[in-house]
């Protein structure tokens, strides 16, 4: 017997059934003997279902067309969770994998989650190694091209024509084409920015600090990610540096000149580590401004080194006196290099009264 059949006959019984509840109060005794009839011979007909009606038809079925043939399931698996780490998808993806090989840092990317969450949906031949193309074009080594991405994975996403833009803007500027790995590379944020953008930030720093362009491109060069940075913070310290600390405009021009790191600093850190140099160790601003290094050093570092040179009765910092003690000798070198070679000492001596600190 087929399903066909047995499925026709449990309806027919079904319905009968049906009709007879129904009816129970008005079925006549024969009725009743009729149903129990066909009840019975259904039962017969399912005890003769043999092996051969479970086998399945050649013709496919409408709702299960692979019912029957083998499946290879290794390729079948539960939809990847939402994650936050990209090491999750790096098995299944050929485009991590590929930026990987690239010298992409995919811990630092997958911090930003709205990009991390775009990349994961491009194809590397498609979407990406155009902008391999573009870079290496403009002068950014292979080897670097990992840390870019690393540092700006928002790049993948930028429109190419846009960039190419921002380069000719650079162009303008008398950048040269050897210049544009130091400034991309270093700040990568540099080509996330709009022509307007740029040149908003070209006009600050000429205006700010007096600047001609062969000084502002010297400026981004020796420190490109200071033109990104901020402007809010950028005249939070060239304020505290005129107002609170003293200097002059001229003095601040030269110090930015030498080390325009000191911009980047936290407004907090800057303005201690000038109050130590000129109020504890009485350093003038004429000899900050020739040696404004000083300002980078971190300020518990230079107190250490000061107040050991003062137990040794060598604290001395006027140029004009014996045993000048310069502030470039007072931040630089090992502590090993320190004690011996500025404070006469050793550095077991050094070590030893850092500890009484």
């Amino acid at each position: 017997m087929s399903w066909c059949r047995l499925l026709a006959s449990s309806r027919t019984v079904g319905r009968t059934l049906l009709s007879s509840t129904k009816k129970c109060s008005t079925v006549s005794k024969s009725d009743q003997i009729t149903v129990v009839s066909k009840i019975k011979n259904s039962t017969r007909l399912s005890d003769e279902i043999t092996d051969m009606d479970f086998a399945f038809d050649s013709k496919p079925s409408i709702l299960a067309p692979n019912l029957g043939t083998q499946i290879d399931f290794s390729e079948y698996g539960p939809t990847l969770p939402r994650s936050q780490t990209l090491a999750a998808y790096v098995n299944r993806s050929p485009t991590l994998q590929k930026l990987v090989d690239l010298g992409v840092d995919l811990s630092i990317v997958e911090k930003k989650l709205d990009i991390a969450e775009q990349i994961l949906k491009l194809d590397f031949d498609r979407d990406i190694a155009k902008y391999i193309q573009f870079f290496t074009d403009i002068g950014v080594p292979a080897d670097s091209l990992g840390v870019l991405f690393t540092k700006n994975p928002n790049l993948l996403l930028e429109d190419l024509e846009a960039m190419q833009k921002r380069i000719d803007y650079l162009m303008v500027l008398k950048f040269e084409f050897k210049d544009f790995e130091r400034l991309v590379v270093a700040n990568p944020k540099w080509l996330s920015f709009s022509v307007e953008e740029m040149e908003k930030r070209v006009a600050f720093f000429q205006n700010e600090f007096k600047l001609n362009l062969p000084e502002f491109r010297k400026l981004a060069l020796t420190c490109p990610k200071l033109i990104t940075k901020h402007i809010k913070e950028i005249r939070a310290n060239s304020f505290s540096i005129i107002v609170e600390m003293g200097f002059t405009s001229n003095e601040r021009k030269s110090m930015l000149m030498q080390k325009p790191r000191i911009w980047t600093l936290p407004n907090k850190d800057l303005v201690e580590r000038f109050h130590f140099l000129h109020n504890t160790l009485k350093i003038p601003h004429k000899q900050i401004v020739k040696q404004p290094h000083a300002l980078l050093a971190r300020l518990n570092y230079v107190r250490q080194r000061h107040f050991f040179l003062h137990s040794l009765s060598k604290a001395q910092y006027d140029p004009a006196l014996p045993n000048y003690v310069s502030l470039l000798a007072l931040v630089s070198g090992s502590s090993a290099e320190f004690a011996s070679n500025v404070a006469g000492s050793s550095a077991d001596d050094f070590s030893r009264f850092l500890k009484t600190m």
